[in-house]
């Protein structure tokens, strides 16, 4: 992969949610607001020390591509405090009233539509 960074990417802000460093392997996972797992391979962290130091529940900016196993991360960087805030509000943005999570806009729902009869 390339290892070219476009400055001007739109970023996403994610949760570090599994951190893979045993056994040899070298990626972690991460969750942003919009709820999609996103896989970052080390050798995307900028400063390339950063990988290491990641934990769960760290707050990691970066761009992301769509590639043939998923959705991968790249330029990856530690979330700056605005960027952590942004976070915060889109998650409690999601909660309503009642403390329900609204689906992703891009998922399909099962509200108004009638299930398929079996014949």
């Amino acid at each position: 992969m390339s290892r070219h960074h476009d400055e001007d990417a739109p970023r996403v802000v994610g949760s570090v949610t599994t951190a893979a460093r045993e056994k040899g392997h070298s990626f972690v996972f991460a969750t942003g607001a919009d709820r999609l797992e996103y896989f970052i391979h080390r050798s995307h962290c900028r400063p390339s020390p950063l990988f290491d130091e990641l934990l769960n529940g760290d707050l990691i900016s970066f761009t992301w591509l769509l590639g043939p196993k998923g959705y991968q991360g790249h330029d990856v960087r530690r979330a700056t405090p605005s960027d952590a805030q942004g976070y915060r509000d889109a998650l409690t943005a999601q909660v309503d009233s009642r403390g329900n999570v609204a689906p992703p806009a891009h998922e399909e729902t099962m509200v108004g539509r009638k299930p398929a009869r079996r014949r």
